[in-house]
């Protein structure tokens, strides 16, 4: 990440949409989050939803209590949950 080591903040306020969701298109989002995801915190997702939320985008956020940042073990709910949403919000 670009100038992570020099402002930790500055650099992941850049890259999380979580700062600037009011940018977004209006297109509708579909957050798949576990909640002991070592890599990203499951607190971020439910900022998202709410930053989502706030202005007004179409979203939803599908929690699983395991699976780490890769949702393991959910690979075929997964792929049900998008396929689905993409049936709904593509046609």
């Amino acid at each position: 990440m670009p100038d992570y080591a020099h402002n930790e903040e500055a650099a992941l306020k850049a890259r999380s949409a979580i700062y600037w969701a009011d940018e977004l298109p209006k297109a509708p989002v579909l957050l798949l989050h576990a909640k002991d995801d070592e890599r990203v915190s499951f607190d971020n997702a439910t900022k998202m939803a709410a930053q989502l939320e706030k202005h007004g985008i179409t979203h939803n956020l599908v929690s699983f209590e395991n699976g780490g940042h890769d949702l393991r073990g959910h690979q075929e709910e997964r792929k049900s949950l998008i396929l689905d949403w993409f049936e709904t919000h593509l046609r």
